[in-house]
């Protein structure tokens, strides 16, 4: 038997005569530029950088709610890949302000692919930013630049189970829209109810689509719309989706995948329904899209100190604030990068240099090196005290 010891010496000079090697292969090799490659090409077609739409379409879904189609503005252009459930963040130009905001796609893949274009649903809010100025000045023939599809609000078989229980509050149904009518299409083992929570019933939106999609898979899908503060001729399911609602739905709970999109104090209260059924984390999917529970815990006025691309800003933050510190950003016209909105994505990732800030559990997506060498994220973070910070360069300048 022959053994061959390799002591840390011998793996030194290896790795040198490696570098010799490759550098030398450097000097010889050709100046001229290489083509682009056809994967690079693949992938610049799948996740272009940006896309540019024309609205072509307004549909009044509600009194606060309407659906845009978009098709692309050139005339080859094509509508990015998605999966049902992910979101495209919509960029704008406020009054000089560069913000964006994100917004699920509300049409099926399928379809989408087919007739080339996206639906998008917008809400407005009166405390809103972007979607109220979206309400008034979106219509036929505007045009919008937006980011290629993000987010991770889908279906996987790989890990999720054949039964979906989808749990929608107000707007927070949109990406159902596109999720559901695909499952149906494309899975054939997937059975699904979505219970759909609304302060009135004049707030249910796509009412025309669910009825639909229950006659053609009636085995299928389950469509229970539940209404908190019911007129007198709601004949429906009436308070919130809570455990007990969800068990008259579904006969095995614990066997099912649980899909969640609405507003954070939709949120907060399934928090505590969902624990009565001690389900596995990955049973449980969430979308919120910065909706996220604020908190204060200051007196008075802060100040945010910015670095950014070499430049210093102090910004003062007001006592009656309630917003993240993207938005403080964003409001001072630093156009700071920004997708998600809820702490998943990482794209506004920043330095905390100084001071203090708080982050929800639920929306806390920093990795532990993060946490560690006190990088956080600003979309999901709200002052604590006085800040210094530096943020990145936006790589999308509009």
């Amino acid at each position: 038997m022959k053994i061959t010891v390799r002591n840390s010496l011998v793996d030194m000079a290896a790795f040198l005569l490696h570098l010799r090697t490759r550098n030398g292969r450097f000097r010889r090799a050709s100046s001229a530029s290489r083509e682009t490659g056809r994967i690079n090409e693949l992938s610049s077609r799948i996740h272009p950088p940006v896309q540019s739409f024309k609205i072509t379409s307004r549909t009044e879904e509600s009194p606060t709610t309407a659906t845009f189609r978009m098709t692309p503005v050139e005339p080859n252009g094509k509508v990015a890949v998605f999966r049902a459930g992910q979101y495209i963040s919509v960029e704008a130009d406020i009054d000089g302000i560069c913000i964006s905001r994100p917004f699920s796609i509300a049409s099926p893949p399928d379809d989408s692919y087919r007739e080339n274009y996206y639906d998008l649903t917008v809400r407005t809010k009166d405390d809103g930013f972007l979607a109220p100025w979206v309400m008034k000045n979106w219509a036929v023939g505007s045009i919008v630049q937006t980011s290629d599809p993000q987010g991770y609000f889908h279906y996987e078989s790989l890990r999720d189970l054949d039964t979906l229980v989808c749990l929608a509050g107000g707007s927070g149904v949109t990406p159902f829209r596109s999720m559901i009518p695909d499952l149906l299409r494309n899975e054939p083992d997937v059975s699904i109810v979505l219970l759909y929570g609304v302060t009135s019933p004049n707030e249910v939106l796509f009412r025309e689509d669910w009825p639909q999609m229950v006659s053609k898979y009636p085995q299928r899908f389950r469509f229970i719309p539940v209404c908190s503060e019911p007129a007198d001729d709601w004949s429906g399911e009436t308070g919130f989706l809570s455990v007990d609602l969800i068990g008259r739905y579904v006969s095995t709970p614990q066997g099912a995948s649980f899909f969640i999109c609405g507003p954070s104090a939709m949120h907060a209260f399934l928090d505590s329904e969902l624990a009565k059924l001690n389900l596995k984390p990955r049973q449980v999917r969430r979308e919120n899209f910065g909706d996220g529970e604020r908190k204060r815990s200051f007196p008075g006025s802060l100040q945010i100190s910015v670095q950014i691309e070499g430049s210093d800003t102090v910004l003062e933050i007001p006592a009656d604030s309630a917003e993240t510190v993207l938005v403080a950003l964003e409001r001072a016209g630093l156009n700071p990068p920004a997708l998600c909105r809820s702490g998943e994505c990482g794209w506004c990732r920043s330095r905390l240099v100084d001071g203090a800030v708080y982050v929800p559990e639920n929306s806390d997506g920093r990795r532990a090196a993060d946490l560690k060498f006190g990088y956080f994220h600003p979309c999901s973070s709200w002052p604590q005290s006085n800040l210094a910070i530096r943020i990145p360069r936006n790589p999308k300048k509009y």
